[in-house]
């Protein structure tokens, strides 16, 4: 059980991985935008 949750975690932790990459090419712009 315990090998099973800390893959799903894992999985979802790259998926959260991988949107964060492309939050940080675009929160950039909206902070010059605000700035």
């Amino acid at each position: 059980m315990k090998t099973e949750l800390n893959v799903a975690n894992s999985l979802v932790l790259n998926r959260l991985a991988g949107r964060s990459k492309n939050n940080n090419e675009i929160v950039p712009g909206f902070n010059k935008k605000t700035t």
